[in-house]
């Protein structure tokens, strides 16, 4: 949303500037090279695309392993994981009346998932964890944040009757390189030959600025390796959430965590989530808003019902209290065990890139 509005705006500025210095003979390679970046930010899958082809699998950073931890270091930060399994619970889902569910989860979700951290949520045929990804600019803070944070989800456990235990780092990165996974050999040839096709079509094709661009940055891919995934696993990503765009009863999702409880042992989920930005959360009473009074004013249904499904959100958080996150999940499972998790509102699809949400 303002992301989205950002990135155009970033884009209109370079773009312009781009053509300023094209019109100078002495700077038109340098006005090029800007308007080429900036059209590359409209088409960012074409630089996915060549990196895969460079990596021979899809671009992820590498993951360094410490005795109790993994560690990440990306452009400007550094990221650490820590990870704790759930193996035991003083009370499942087939214990609890719809009530006490309803209370004692949304605790649970209100505790654990807090601040700026990255959350990955995962059921492993059976066994379920807990990965937290903390990133930041100053290393030196790193072990003192690291404290904190286990101390406060150790805390979140104890308080809901969760037996749990700490992961080693050869642990963590398991989970978040999980074992249908497969490191593919960097080969030095495919990133030569996109340097010179890139500058081929950069110096010669100034209509493909973007595709040049792209082949060019993929030929220095720095830290990022490619995986490829097993042909007998077929994966899935999370392409929506339809109950965010009702009301249900408690009963309603009482019976849907059943429903999923009843196949964990069969699946592969892994959830990434963070808290939802406050500008998010106003943009959902806004859409809202606008469309029940663009739809009044046009006569139109499709629009008034769109707006329905906002305020269907929109109470959640006013009435219920509910917090707002953002989701993204990886599935490995079977086209029946894709069609249940439809029933209770989780969208999974197939797509060509869908180890998108471990980066």
């Amino acid at each position: 949303m303002n992301n989205v509005k950002t990135r155009y705006l970033f884009v209109f500025l370079l773009s312009a500037l781009g053509i300023f210095l094209m019109s100078r003979p002495e700077e038109k390679l340098v006005g090029q090279a800007i308007i080429s970046l900036s059209l590359l930010l409209l088409f960012p899958e074409l630089y996915i695309w060549s990196l895969i082809f460079a990596l021979g699998g899809y671009p992820l950073r590498e993951i360094s392993i410490e005795e109790d931890f993994c560690m990440e270091t990306r452009k400007h930060e550094t990221c650490i994981y820590i990870g704790f399994e759930l193996f035991d619970v003083r009370h499942n889902v087939n214990d609890l009346s719809e009530k006490r569910f309803w209370f004692y989860t949304q605790s649970f979700i209100n505790t654990i998932i807090t601040g700026n951290n990255t959350y990955f949520v995962v059921v492993d045929r059976g066994r379920y964890f807990i990965v937290t990804r903390m990133c930041t600019n100053r290393f030196d803070a790193l072990p003192e944040k690291i404290k904190r944070e286990v101390y406060r989800l150790k805390r979140s456990f104890e308080r809901h009757g969760l037996s749990f235990r700490p992961m080693s780092g050869s642990e963590v990165y398991r989970i978040l390189r999980p074992d249908f996974l497969e490191k593919a050999k960097r080969n030095k040839f495919r990133e030569f030959f996109l340097a010179i096709l890139g500058s081929i079509l950069f110096f010669k094709t100034p209509v493909l600025f973007p595709v040049s661009s792209a082949l060019l940055l993929a030929s220095f891919p720095g830290n990022l390796h490619g995986y490829r995934w097993k042909n007998s696993v077929e994966l899935y990503t999370l392409d929506s959430i339809q109950s965010f765009y009702s009301y249900p009863s408690i009963f309603d999702i009482f019976s849907r965590a059943q429903l999923i409880y009843s196949i964990s042992d069969k699946i592969f989920l892994l959830l990434r989530l963070r808290p939802g930005p406050l500008h998010v959360e106003h943009e959902i009473d806004s859409r809202a808003y606008r469309d029940y009074e663009l739809g009044t004013a046009l006569d139109k249904l499709s629009v008034i019902h769109s707006s329905a499904k906002f305020f269907a959100a929109s109470r959640r958080r006013w009435e219920r209290r509910e917090s707002l996150y953002l989701v993204s999940g990886l599935l490995a499972a079977t086209q029946n065990e894709v069609k249940i998790l439809k029933t209770v509102g989780f969208i999974f699809k197939k797509s060509l890139l869908p180890l998108g949400v471990l980066e």
